[in-house]
């Protein structure tokens, strides 16, 4: 298995766990994953702390696999998981101040808005269940969406809907992001009927989807090794 970072996935940012089969605890994504890749290892697995840049096949069926650094191996199948990465919200001001208040993780990120007000942005699982995290960190989290419904299970939108620390801000859009040098100071949001409003907070955390992670599969000549699906995340190939 080649991987760039520690073994585990995209559940390893999640901040709770506690409808897993056979998971009776509430458990972070990191605490979850640890037995995982023990009981791998102890099955065979081989790890590689490597860069995968391109996949591609060589002319006797099999597929060559390059790494960054200029290594590479073959193999006679592989298997594509890549999961995905966050989209942004392309709001004005996002790629300014992302990474200086604008942040995608809150299990990342959290910790360094305690006792402060926040944003989150999005209306489906991850922001709501993100929104729950940075509530027990920050002293107010406004949930910002454009609709005025969600698109999360039923119990997660009524523990968001009964934490007094939650604010729904909802109908809105997010017009435009401010700062100075030092980083995020605030955000302008538009509702439906045209009125604005400032919610002045350092940290703006941004849960809108993800873009799937297929650059690996792309060829020199801009082609695709295989039928490609946009909402597709793993390949057998």
């Amino acid at each position: 298995m080649f991987e760039k970072g520690l073994p585990g996935g995209q559940i390893t940012s999640s901040s709770e766990i506690e409808n897993y089969p056979g998971s009776a605890q509430i458990l972070s994504g990191l605490d979850f994953m640890a037995p995982w890749a023990e009981q791998c290892m102890r099955f065979g697995l081989k790890h590689a702390m490597d860069e995968v840049t391109r996949i591609s096949k060589n002319t006797d069926g099999s597929f060559h696999i390059a790494l960054a650094g200029g290594k590479s191996e073959d193999a006679k199948s592989v298997v594509i998981a890549t999961g995905s990465t966050p989209k942004r919200a392309n709001f004005e001001g996002e790629a300014e101040f992302f990474g200086k208040g604008i942040s995608t993780c809150a299990t990342c990120d959290g910790f360094f808005y305690k006792n402060k007000e926040v944003v989150a942005l999005g209306g489906g699982d991850t922001a709501l269940e993100e929104a729950l995290y940075l509530s027990h960190i920050c002293s107010k989290v406004y949930l910002v969406h454009r609709r005025d419904t969600f698109r999360a299970s039923p119990s997660t939108i009524e523990k968001v809907k009964n934490n007094p620390k939650i604010e729904l801000v909802l109908n809105s859009s997010v017009k435009n992001a401010y700062g100075d040098k030092m980083g995020l100071n605030g955000l302008i949001v538009v509702d439906n009927a045209g009125h604005e409003r400032d919610i002045s907070v350092p940290g703006v955390f941004v849960f809108v989807g993800m873009n799937v992670n297929n650059s690996i599969l792309k060829q020199e000549d801009g082609t695709f090794l295989c039928d490609m699906d946009e909402m597709v995340m793993l390949w057998l190939i």
